[in-house]
């Protein structure tokens, strides 16, 4: 059965807190790490001096074209769209930083095609039998199946989902679980 997968980028596919962090740390001579996250709102986690400037880092030129993917992210996708799976990329909006989110895509998810690419800030509004994502207000009026990418920010879901903790965990609940995806819809 074909199934039409929606998969977040930002800290589902790449690794951009992480990526995020060594900027912030760097410039603040801070030591903040991902484990020292457990809320959506960043600033509330950086120092006073920084606050909410942490957020313009997403709208830095180029801030999106250097992290690095998740680990197996790449191999499992492509099994994904070998076995006969649609596979969108759903991202967040935002105008700075559409060209480097594409590009980042087209560069390390070669076999994705460009009109799989979508951004939307409101995910809710996508039609898909599966969302996957690490931020639990996308995936709560998601009419679909959801899969939360396990990450400190997400841990108080209020909502039927199946948590993951890395791509290795996706692979199997498409190709060894018995699931029939779509029938949450």
């Amino acid at each position: 059965m074909q199934v039409k997968i929606l998969i977040d980028l930002d800290d589902v596919l790449s690794h951009m807190v992480e990526h995020l962090l060594s900027q912030y740390n760097s410039e603040y001579k801070d030591t903040l790490d991902i484990k020292d996250i457990n809320g959506w709102d960043l600033s509330k986690f950086v120092k006073k001096e920084c606050g909410e400037r942490i957020n313009m880092y997403f709208k830095r030129q180029k801030f999106f074209s250097n992290p690095k993917p998740r680990e197996d992210a790449q191999e499992v996708i492509e099994k994904l769209i070998k076995l006969g799976h649609e596979v969108h990329i759903v991202t967040s909006y935002c105008a700075e930083a559409c060209f480097d989110k594409h590009r980042w895509i087209e560069d390390n998810f070669p076999f994705i095609n460009n009109r799989n690419i979508i951004f939307c800030n409101n995910k809710n509004m996508i039609e898909g039998d599966v969302l996957i994502d690490d931020g639990l207000h996308n995936l709560k009026n998601f009419k679909g199946d959801k899969i939360v990418f396990d990450k400190p920010w997400n841990q108080n879901a209020d909502f039927k989902a199946i948590r993951v903790k890395d791509w290795h965990e996706i692979e199997i609940l498409f190709t060894e679980k018995d699931i029939l995806w779509g029938e949450n819809a």
